[in-house]
């Protein structure tokens, strides 16, 4: 709980800005610790614990999947209101945002966003009723997918918003293709080392199964 929140914070205290002067940090000490980043942690904690109801819900079975649905309905209720929160609130601490977002043409291309989402959390809901643990799943992957993709368009091109762009934060090129070759090497044994572990352990958890002495 205390990763996932920290974990928010840090995603709220990167969109609300950060201040820099020659490159280095030039805020004070808890410049990070704003209503919007406490919000932003407990919006990522809720989310986090909507994604593991729904990886419980492919898990599990019998009264324990029942209890989950259920929950799982209510964290979504919850969910959404945090993101709509976020949502709504980013652009009125940042007038850079809030221009990219609302002035056209940018806003024809940028509300797609919400657009998927709002289709993405009625498929999420109409799964949850209809009791798909699998779809209701992937629906969570996609609101996730799409508030960070807004996130991440709010504040292109910059790592560090309005001081440090990708390409001013980004290592050598002779580092950057050693961690390439790197990862070309590596990934593929984590994906596939991934697939199996998923594959091994595929299929609900019931109480009638497994060792018994």
């Amino acid at each position: 709980m205390v990763a996932t929140f920290s974990q928010g914070m840090i995603l709220g205290t990167l969109l609300q800005g950060i201040e820099v002067a020659d490159r280095q940090y030039a805020g004070g000490w808890f410049d990070w610790l704003t209503p919007f980043s406490i919000f932003c942690g407990i919006a990522v904690t809720i989310g986090y614990t909507l994604l593991g109801g729904c990886w419980l819900l492919i898990k599990t079975s019998g009264p324990i999947e029942e209890k989950l649905f259920a929950k799982c309905k209510r964290l979504t209720l919850l969910f959404l209101a945090a993101i709509g929160l976020v949502s709504v609130w980013l652009p009125f601490i940042s007038p850079e945002i809030a221009a990219r977002w609302f002035t056209f043409p940018n806003a024809a291309v940028f509300f797609l966003i919400p657009i998927t989402s709002a289709f993405a959390a009625y498929r999420l809901w109409h799964s949850l009723v209809a009791e798909k643990a699998l779809a209701a799943y992937l629906w969570t992957l996609v609101i996730y997918l799409m508030a960070f993709s807004g996130f991440a368009i709010s504040i292109f091109p910059y790592m560090v918003p309005r001081a440090i762009t990708l390409w001013e934060a980004a290592a050598p090129e002779n580092s950057l293709k050693f961690l390439f070759a790197g990862a070309a090497f590596l990934l593929p044994i984590i994906v596939a080392y991934s697939a199996y572990s998923y594959w091994v352990f595929r299929g609900k958890v019931r109480a009638d199964e497994g060792y018994h002495e």
